[in-house]
């Protein structure tokens, strides 16, 4: 068994674009204030910040702050907490670690932290990129973040189905199965094509 790791996950409210999203051993202070400040190298200081109220983010002592809330404070971002027990008000995030779950980690045996971090990896870029979203009006977050139009076509689109571009040229529609060599199960792939003018 691979053991338990920690995911630390940045997304922007607005695009959900994901800006960071690390695995990591332990997910303490330290940790969480270093991919913040990578992600900020990259992407600029946000306006505010949205987080839950782990020890990683507040201080157990009322009026104290600890080293990501000072962090915040030099930066002048405002910090804003969840209520307790409340998901929805991370729900954007809380969305994505169900996506990346269930669209990528359940897929998967891993045998090393490096095989997830690859993979998932792999998964952010194309979720950013290719994957459409229904919140968005069907775009891909790297529209809604860079304002930008992204030209992509065909199984880009969706993550994990680009081995299935070579069978849309010779099937052109109909029932195709494969087997996974990760899974025993057998997978039925149900292919609709419809012709754009």
């Amino acid at each position: 068994m691979l053991g338990r790791f920690n995911t630390i996950g940045i997304i922007d409210d607005y695009s959900r674009y994901i800006v960071s999203c690390e695995l990591r051993m332990d997910q303490e202070m330290e940790t969480v204030i270093a991919e913040l400040k990578a992600a900020i190298a990259k992407y600029g200081e946000p306006l505010e910040i949205i987080n839950d109220n782990g020890l990683q983010f507040v201080s157990l002592q009322e009026g104290c702050l600890n080293g990501f809330q000072k962090l915040l404070n030099e930066l002048g971002i405002k910090q804003i907490r969840c209520r307790v027990h409340t998901l929805e008000t991370n729900g954007k995030i809380e969305r994505f670690w169900k996506t990346l779950e269930v669209e990528c980690l359940s897929w998967y045996y891993f045998t090393s932290l490096e095989e997830v971090q690859a993979k998932v990896k792999e998964f952010v870029n194309n979720y950013n990129h290719h994957r459409l979203n229904k919140a968005l009006g069907w775009l891909p977050p790297v529209e809604r973040y860079f304002g930008e139009r992204v030209s992509d076509k065909g199984f880009k689109n969706f993550w994990g189905l680009e081995h299935l571009e070579a069978v849309d040229k010779e099937l052109k529609g109909g029932k195709f199965t494969m087997e996974d060599k990760n899974f025993s199960m057998v997978q039925e792939v149900v292919l609709t094509y419809r012709q754009v003018a």
